[in-house]
């Protein structure tokens, strides 16, 4: 795949991802998320704690769609193996960490003070654990462009 082509792909994921999160805050949360709460037996009177902690944790993502957007830009100018690009990774990496840790903490507190549902519980731990995958993932792919980009750097200066 060329790097316009890649690059391309990366815009599309990132657009499409927001439009997602868009959605699901403007369109899907609001209509149907009581039925989603009736699901997991949430108390009406505690569905609008539910849904602000919920559009506190999506804000953060708009940003890591910024930096991915940035990044198919220098995926298409060749500008891959950078400090820079390892540096905007690693900076969205450490924001869905922050983000996952400001959810877990959300929902430990739900859960201690508002007796939130055991199975609304375990499916926000599982989240967190997928989150926090991602995260590191971000970091380890970070560590290897900082790697590279040193690398690089080396092997222009003996030429």
């Amino acid at each position: 795949m060329t790097s316009k082509a890649l690059s391309l792909w990366v815009k599309i994921i990132s657009v499409a991802l927001a439009v997602c999160a868009v959605g699901l805050c403007i369109v899907a949360l609001p209509t149907n998320g009581g039925d989603l709460m009736d699901v997991f037996a949430v108390p009406t009177a505690y569905q609008m704690i539910y849904t602000v902690i919920f559009w506190l944790c999506v804000l953060p993502w708009f940003l890591i769609f910024g930096m991915m957007w940035r990044e198919a830009n220098d995926i298409k100018n060749e500008n891959v193996f950078t400090n820079a690009s390892a540096v905007r990774i690693k900076q969205a990496a450490y924001i869905l960490m922050a983000d996952i840790a400001f959810f877990a903490c959300a929902n430990i507190a739900l859960f201690i003070f508002l007796q939130e549902p055991v199975t609304l519980f375990i499916a926000s731990i599982f989240l967190d654990i997928f989150g926090l995958s991602v995260g590191v993932l971000g970091l380890v792919l970070a560590r290897y462009l900082t790697i590279a980009a040193d690398l690089q750097e080396e092997s222009a200066a003996t030429i």
